[in-house]
């Protein structure tokens, strides 16, 4: 029983230290609740903090990385664990002199939507542990169920631990290589957002009144514009970083267009070939076509009871 009582307390002590570069956005602060049951001190590090506090576990540092490393030498060489929770402009250019002031084999993680350029950065690390995760969800979502990439970089206890810590939270850690990452999320979040986006486009090209037609929408078209005002709410550079440093997300948007211009030529020629093009779809869903349309029905049912109300109530002098 000591030596299970030691090791639990061994364990608990390899991310006891932790720095979370990006703290007072999103992912930064899903990582903090993540880790807090793990660590006795935490520093975040953000030039978007609106206060400069400290308490009994959290220290909280309003500065850029670059310049915060500088005058934190001291607590980097003591740091179990370094958490890259910003946009590639600001990771990229900081794995280096970061990993040059950590300890041996304490562990640096990044939180990027594209691997393949920070993974790049981080096998030129040695000595130290390296995780690079992506949380494939907005992080003001319930953990659980959620889907997170992982990519172990090079692994041990801590990244372990790091891991094992988002499992027990609720989240399912699906482990992948780099190449299989990139490749992924090029449909999963490229070809997604694109096609929110260019549902945007056209909407702004037609020219009409979101609030009137918000009137006498149905559930669909209210589904697709809650879900491109969700992205537009967001961090812009995240969404340009998935669009522009991911090789794959360029053949999504050109796939896009291409599907774009068969549907075009489809309902030109009519109905054998309209319908002919519909069974081509479904045989893409296969079988979890079923699933898939339950949860399509689930999803706007919540759409009109939720959303359809509060437009379709106004008063037509309402839109102004």
């Amino acid at each position: 029983m000591e030596f299970l009582i030691e090791e639990a307390e061994s364990v608990e002590r390899l991310l006891s230290r932790t720095v979370i570069v990006g703290g007072a956005g999103e992912v930064g602060r899903l990582i903090r609740r993540v880790l807090e049951p793990a660590t006795m001190h935490i520093e975040i590090v953000d030039p978007e903090l609106r206060t400069e506090g400290i308490d009994d576990r959290v220290t909280n540092s309003k500065a850029d990385v670059m310049q915060w490393m500088h005058r934190q030498d001291s607590l980097l060489l003591s740091a179990d664990c370094v958490v890259l929770a910003t946009p590639e402009e600001v990771a990229l250019p900081a794995v280096a002199p970061l990993a040059a002031r950590m300890p041996e084999n304490a562990l640096l993680v990044d939180t990027l939507s594209v691997k393949g350029p920070i993974v790049t950065q981080l096998r030129q690390v040695s000595g130290l542990e390296a995780l690079s995760l992506n949380p494939m969800f907005a992080p003001s979502l319930n953990l659980h169920g959620q889907p997170i990439l992982a990519v172990e970089v090079a692994a041990g206890p801590r990244a372990a631990l790091f891991l094992d810590l988002f499992e027990a939270a609720g989240a399912q850690v699906t482990r992948c290589d780099t190449e299989e990452h990139d490749r992924a999320t090029g449909t999963l979040q490229a070809l997604t957002h694109a096609a929110l986006l260019s549902f945007g486009g056209a909407l702004r090209e037609i020219d009409g009144d979101v609030e009137q037609l918000l009137r006498i929408a149905p559930p669909p078209f209210v589904a697709l514009l809650s879900l491109l005002s969700r992205l537009l709410a967001a961090n812009p550079k995240t969404y340009l970083e998935i669009q522009s440093s991911n090789q794959a997300a360029k053949e999504a948007r050109e796939s896009l267009a291409r599907g774009s211009r068969a549907l075009d030529r489809v309902v030109d020629r009519g109905g054998p070939e309209f319908c002919q093009f519909l069974s081509s779809l479904s045989a893409v869903l296969g079988s979890e076509a079923p699933e898939l349309e339950r949860q399509a029905q689930l999803l706007l049912e919540n759409v009109r009871r939720d959303c359809a109300p509060s437009v379709a109530g106004r008063s037509p002098s309402s839109s102004g």
